[in-house]
């Protein structure tokens, strides 16, 4: 389970964010994509505003390279940065001709414009691949553009930071996404900027998508520009003109697309005893086409260029002898089209990443020089979907299978050892591959992995706070049992709760109620009536009916989690401390303070045992226990506790986080209740600079909420 969200109040901001996002989605889910939004064109900056970007920590987060010898570069980048300019927000697509879903050049041409105006954009660039989960990619910003954001920040509050930084930006910006279509635009538009120094790149291969101001399409090459990319790639152009006849068929059969010319050219190139009439004959013949045929140039357009990029995969594959390369191809055609982990592609393949390391770079050079795949700038891998489609088809399919299968053990192994909190931001770059394995799991039928994938991405977008998301997966993996081993309580158990803890944070209180008791009956089914998961599970609808304010409920499943956890860990343990916690919570909502202020000394007691007195579940107590002494009056005793706290989480978390801003309106209050204005006005001046630094207005103060004891419930 995610490790334990501590402080009193962090279930406030979690619901609240919660909210934001459902409420923000269903206000623009008005069909956006066919409402660009509006552009002023570019002027100077407004006076005054901090110029506080210095070229080395300008945001940037390009993950391709340049091709200095781009075909075509000068003329049509000028172009785009024309309509840049004019439009503000430019769809980059293919011709309706185009039979080929990819494979023009686009991200190409992106990231050669990149690199060419890059002195252009002060304000940085951002690029989005909007390919499996734009969300997660979204939610990856911060770091990029320096918002130092906790990292328990939920999703939506996260978002919105994002487009508030780059609301109040006055330089040039550009924001790229990639491969996007109508459905991740939706996902995204909430939380775009309407600024005049924003630029919007958009790269799609829908070709009805309406979503920018201005459209820059990219057709098949010219036949000059097609082989003029042939004989570049192969790197003998001299010798290649007196073959200029089969080049050009050769570029005909793979539709002048530049993806294809590049694999061939690339293959010519390592190749060299191989002449363009040799290679035209191994193409002839992997295609079965008819020469005639091929050499009408008006007859080109008719060919089935998707085959025709298989057959030259094909051809690579079969001549390229290197058995161990071919297994990471092999390894590569299962993974999701964003960027990949090489450690993780390396285990796929069995090759010791910490002592086969330099023999993986090695391999993955050579399937470089084949233009199979590229190493980005931070070593990531990523390869073109076409060429992962066309070598699903190549690899035999016994082969296949094995690779999948390892793929997904082992995707699912890796996401269950990073699948916590500290660890979202590794997590979250890998969410794409773990989603195609969860879906992989399922249409194979692998029982138990289609189901544990499932649940995992459960517990990860509950954790981000996409609670629809989250529902969606648990519910996945609650059918993945039903269907395979329908008798495996506990899996139908964990899936059940997951989904509570979703609807729980959405506000669907009752709901929650219903599949707690559901999935409590399961787990009694799996565990008997005295485990930690049924504490768990107990605790949860104690929570849900604290929610609701049926607080004597509250009490009674609270108490019979405390009674288990004593029984099984004893009295001193985080668990019995966690439970003591919510218990005097729900007290405190009952107005019986003095009781409330009694369990939050014990779980105090125990935290201090356990974690020593400078730990952030101390500091939590404390706060909690200062609220209850406020409450009874005991204005000198709130304010020694809250004093405590603040210490504590300025050591643990600095001086400038929000968990010290809510440690200051605590004790701001308390200070005001004492009659001491002056110092309240200062502690309440402190949190709001604090939170206007970090959020960008100030947050909700620390009050006393059914909600705040949401933090609690996945504790395990």
């Amino acid at each position: 389970m995610f490790e334990l969200l501590i402080g009193f109040l962090a279930g406030v901001i979690t619901l609240f964010t919660g909210w934001v996002f459902i409420e923000q989605y269903n206000q623009n889910k008005k069909n956006p994509a066919d409402t660009p939004r509006p552009y002023l064109p570019e002027s100077e900056p407004e006076a005054g505003f901090p110029d506080d970007l210095s070229p080395e920590n300008t945001p940037w987060n390009v993950p391709l390279h340049s091709k200095s010898d781009f075909i075509g570069k000068a003329e049509r980048l000028a172009e785009l940065k024309r309509l840049l300019q004019d439009k503000g927000s430019v769809l980059i697509t293919q011709s309706r001709q185009c039979d080929v879903w990819g494979g023009t050049g686009k991200t190409q041409t992106a990231v050669e414009y990149i690199y060419k105006y890059q002195d252009d954009y002060l304000g940085g660039v951002l690029w989005i691949n909007c390919n499996q989960d734009v969300l997660s990619e979204f939610s990856l910003l911060p770091e990029i553009i320096g918002l130092n954001l906790p990292i328990e920040t939920k999703y939506a509050k996260k978002c919105q930071q994002i487009k508030e930084y780059l609301q109040q930006s006055k330089r040039k910006t550009l924001l790229i996404f990639d491969d996007i279509d109508e459905h991740s635009y939706e996902q995204i538009y909430p939380y775009l900027p309407e600024n005049k120094f924003f630029q919007m790149l958009f790269l799609t291969n829908c070709k009805t998508l309406n979503i920018a101001n201005a459209s820059f399409v990219i057709d098949h090459l010219s036949d000059e520009k097609a082989l003029a990319l042939l004989f570049q790639e192969s790197g003998r152009p001299d010798q290649a003109v007196e073959e200029k006849d089969p080049a050009l068929i050769i570029c005909h059969i793979l539709g002048n697309l530049p993806l294809a010319l590049e694999l061939a050219g690339k293959y010519l190139k390592q190749a060299e005893e191989l002449g363009f009439g040799q290679f035209l004959d191994c193409l002839i013949a992997a295609g079965d086409l008819d020469l005639a045929v091929l050499q009408e140039t008006d007859k080109f357009y008719s060919l089935d260029h998707v085959k025709s990029i298989r057959n030259l995969v094909a051809i690579n594959h079969e001549l390229m002898d290197n058995v161990q390369a071919r297994k990471i191809m092999a390894a590569l055609t299962c993974f999701a089209g964003a960027n990949i982990n090489p450690e993780i592609i390396s285990t796929v393949c069995d090759i010791d990443w910490k002592s086969k390391r330099e023999d993986f770079w090695e391999l993955t050079g050579l399937l470089e020089k084949y233009a199979l795949l590229q190493v980005q700038q931070d070593d990531r891998l990523t390869v073109h979907r076409l060429i992962q489609e066309a070598f699903c088809q190549v690899i035999p399919p016994n082969e296949l299978n094995v690779v999948r299968r390892s793929y997904i053990g082992i995707l699912q192994n890796w996401f269950d050892s990073h699948n916590n909190l500290t660890q979202l931001k590794i997590t979250t770059k890998e969410i794409p591959h773990v989603l195609t394995a969860a879906r992989l799991a399922a249409s194979e039928g692998i029982f138990p992995q289609s189901y544990d994938l499932s649940l995992a991405l459960g517990k990860y977008y509950n954790c981000i706070g996409l609670y629809q998301e989250s529902i969606k997966w648990s519910k996945q993996g609650e059918a993945e049992v039903k269907k395979h081993a329908a008798q495996e309580y506990h899996r139908l158990g964990a899936a059940c709760v997951e989904i509570g803890l979703a609807l729980n944070a959405l506000g669907e209180f009752k709901r929650a109620v219903s599949y707690f008791e559901k999935g409590l009956v399961f787990e009694k089914e799996h565990f008997g009536e005295k485990h930690p998961q049924i504490s768990s599970t107990l605790n949860n609808l104690g929570m849900a009916y604290d929610s609701l304010k049926q607080y004597k409920k509250a009490v009674g499943y609270y108490k019979q989690a405390l009674e288990i956890d004593k029984e099984y860990f004893g009295e001193r343990n985080p668990n019995v401390a966690a439970r003591l916690n919510n218990l005097g919570g729900v007290w405190y909502s009952l107005g019986d303070h003095k009781q409330a202020a009694e369990c939050f000394e014990q779980a105090i007691k125990i935290w201090r045992e356990v974690h020593g007195d400078r730990h952030p579940q101390v500091s939590a107590g404390l706060n909690n226990l200062g609220m209850a002494w406020k409450s009874l009056g005991e204005y000198e005793k709130a304010i020694e506790h809250y004093k405590q706290a603040l210490s504590i989480d300025q050591q643990c978390f600095g001086e400038r986080h929000p968990k010290v801003a809510i440690d200051l309106n605590n004790l701001g209050r308390a200070w005001h209740s004492l009659g001491q204005t002056g110092k309240a006005r200062q502690c309440a001046q402190q949190a709001y600079s604090i939170n206007l630094e970090f959020f960008g207005q100030e947050q909700p103060g620390n009050k006393t909420n059914s909600s705040s004891r949401q933090a609690q419930s996945n504790e395990e």
